[in-house]
């Protein structure tokens, strides 16, 4: 975080948010490992590939693959809205565009 406001100082701002976005992601994954919640979870996610539900409880939610907004309990469980209803994101299945704090 001190190099990202030394780059924010020097008007490297474009770099200070690479490096903001870095120790956020470093403190989620790091949370997870530790088992506490972390102070940011996705807000955002982008899915690689199609996602399903698992049968026969969530099998009509479907998540196209690209970008989408999420939702995250307080210990940065993911979500995201489908026709079908909620549908849980495991890790493996997803990667993190946007953080938020967490606030639970």
């Amino acid at each position: 975080m001190d190099e990202a406001d030394l780059c924010r100082n020097e008007g490297a701002t474009d770099i200070a948010a690479l490096l903001d976005e870095a120790w956020r992601a470093l403190e989620f994954y790091r949370a997870v490992q530790a088992k506490r919640p972390p102070r940011w979870v996705p807000a955002a996610i982008w899915l690689p590939n199609l996602v399903r539900g698992d049968f026969p409880i969530g099998h009509n939610a479907v998540a196209e693959a690209g970008h989408h907004d999420c939702k995250s309990n307080a210990w940065g469980a993911i979500s995201v809205a489908t026709p079908g209803g909620e549908l849980g994101i495991k890790p493996a299945e997803y990667y993190p565009t946007r953080w938020r704090r967490n606030e639970a």
